[in-house]
C-alpha cells in the first residue's frame, strides 16, 4: 500500500475488517514527507495492537516498505 502518507488512515478505516487481513505490504517513513503523516513508529504501534508481526523491514533510508503478517 502506497497512499502518500495516508497508510494509517486506510488501516484505521478497515476497522473490524482488519482482523480478516493476513498480510500487509506498506510504505513507511522516518520523516514527514506529507502533512500530518504517521511515521514508522505510529504504524508499528497500530500493527502490534492489531496482532501483526513485522516480517521484513526495508527501512534503511528515510522511507521504505514494510511487510507484515498476522
Amino acid at each position: 500500500m502506497d497512499v502518500q502518507g495516508a497508510e494509517l488512515m486506510v488501516l484505521e478505516g478497515a476497522s473490524d475488517f482488519i482482523s480478516s487481513i493476513k498480510v500487509i505490504w506498506l510504505e513507511v517513513s522516518k520523516v514527514d514527507l506529507y502533512q500530518n503523516q504517521p511515521l514508522v513508529e505510529d504504524v508499528k504501534k497500530f500493527m502490534a495492537i492489531n496482532n501483526f508481526v513485522l516480517i521484513k523491514d526495508f527501512l534503511k533510508q528515510l522511507q521504505c516498505d514494510h511487510f507484515l503478517n498476522c
